[in-house]
């Protein structure tokens, strides 16, 4: 899909996380970001896991702290295993989300969760962390 057509999806409004949070707690700023599915298609599982190595090691050679966090739909059908990356710099996560092809990224920032559009500088205002984390880990 070309850019200029792409329209942020409603699924990304009505993401729910499943996170491993650090041993501190919730960052008070951090983003989100899978290597799933890029360019909003649909991949098998292998190409999937291995586009998610591939940004969890680029994640450590950046030297980005970071723990996983899964994004998915409320009834849970839908799942994309991410990261959550603890950085002050919205344009470092956009670099990585044009990376790994991916459309949209999440920012969380004192608890408020965003969605941001890959080039564009607006943020969409989600809910709360609270209101869209499932604490099962």
């Amino acid at each position: 899909m070309s850019e200029s057509k792409f329209r942020l999806r409603k699924e990304y409004l009505a993401t729910y996380f499943i996170a491993e949070l650090p041993p501190e707690g919730l960052p008070a700023r951090f983003g989100v970001i899978t290597s799933y599915n890029p360019n909003g298609g649909m991949s098998t599982v292998a190409e999937n896991r291995a586009a998610d190595l591939k940004l969890k090691q680029s994640l450590g050679q950046l030297g980005l702290r970071h723990f996983r966090v899964t994004g998915m739909s409320k009834d849970r059908r839908h799942q994309e295993p991410g990261f959550g990356i603890v950085v002050d710099d919205r344009p470092l996560l956009e670099k990585l989300s044009r990376q790994f092809e991916q459309e949209a990224f999440f920012w969380i920032e004192l608890g408020k969760v965003y969605c941001i559009k890959v080039r564009e500088p607006t943020m969409h205002r989600i809910r709360t962390w609270a209101e869209r984390w499932i604490n099962e880990w």
